[in-house]
């Protein structure tokens, strides 16, 4: 069990996924920064630098019984062992649309 300088291992666990996510969000072009206050579940800050009003905060729970990536708004993207998908999945969501 970890102390708490280091946080929890659920934690640890988590920020572990987030980080691999943030390394092919920033492989398509986008800006993610893993936030990790002192009282609250990691996070990551994803924002599209062209549009930068289109970001999420993606967080690991529980769901689908397995770890997810979960939307902001407590849905899960996909479970954290399917990286990839969750990635083309944020990247669809943050880009913009042409409207006809």
């Amino acid at each position: 069990m970890a102390d708490a300088t280091t946080g929890t291992s659920d934690e640890q666990d988590a920020a572990s996924h987030l980080k691999a996510l943030a390394k092919l969000m920033v492989e398509r072009g986008f800006t993610a920064l893993l936030v990790q206050a002192e009282d609250s579940p990691p996070l990551l800050r994803v924002t599209n630098p062209s549009a930068s009003d289109l970001a999420e905060d993606v967080r690991c729970s529980l769901a689908l019984g397995e770890l997810c990536f979960m939307w902001s708004w407590e849905r899960p993207i996909a479970p954290v062992r399917h990286v990839e998908p969750a990635a083309e999945r944020i990247a669809y969501v943050l880009s913009p649309k042409s409207v006809l």
